[in-house]
């Protein structure tokens, strides 16, 4: 789109990206509040993303402009897509509904989540397939990657709050404002999609996309 990649442009990034975990947390508001257990786990699986975004955090924001890494991950992550349905025989599921996730599972999906760190990497497809190998059913593999996205984002957004805090300017409210509603109703709309479309589909048109925009993007940098 042209814009400059600046910290102003950082900032927006933060907002949208609040208000689209703020969908999560009002379609999940009900189970959240009745299951403080469930809380724990979600805890438990952002402990290694936590750790690591510490660590390597600084390093790997310096990747974002490299765009064969970040294509080449998109066309990795669109083969995985494609294989999974042959593969998927393999794993056992063990977890048929969110309160039957272990510690342990958490945890795994945890570290599958930390790949994202990686530029290109989908946040929540590294969480789902992470979930999805260490035993859990589809449709909870995909609930709990957009619970794990709550303490995830917020706190990489309260990192770069505090990063940017000298460049915000109150003239920038209506604007961030604007985005982070916007960015709360298409994400709303987004997850009940996608939830009502796994149960019917598997990943195969996502692993397509993403094949399909690499490619095109390749294409137009020529």
């Amino acid at each position: 789109m042209g814009l400059a990649a600046d910290n102003r442009l950082e900032a927006f990034e933060i907002f949208i990206q609040a208000g689209a975990i703020s969908a999560v947390i009002i379609i999940y508001a009900k189970k959240l509040w009745q299951n403080f257990n469930l809380w724990r786990k979600i805890l438990v699986g952002f402990i290694p993303t936590g750790i690591l975004g510490l660590f390597f955090s600084r390093y790997l924001s310096q990747l974002l402009t490299n765009t064969g890494l970040v294509l080449a991950m998109l066309l990795a992550g669109g083969l995985f897509f494609l294989v999974w349905d042959r593969i998927a025989r393999r794993f056992k599921v063990s977890a048929k509904a969110l309160e039957q996730v272990t510690y342990r599972q958490a945890i795994a999906i945890g570290l599958a989540q930390s790949i994202a760190m990686i530029p290109g990497v989908s946040r929540s497809a590294a969480s789902i397939f992470g979930g999805l190998i260490v035993g859990l059913e589809k449709e909870v593999a995909v609930e709990f990657s957009f619970l794990l996205a709550i303490p995830t984002i917020f706190a990489a957004s309260a990192l770069a709050i505090i990063k940017n805090r000298s460049i915000l300017d109150k003239d920038d409210f209506l604007l961030f404002s604007i985005g982070f509603f916007i960015a709360l109703a298409t994400a709303w709309w987004a997850i009940r999609f996608f939830l009502g479309y796994l149960k019917k589909h598997s990943f195969a048109v996502f692993g397509w996309y993403r094949i399909i925009l690499a490619s095109l993007y390749a294409l137009l940098i020529k």
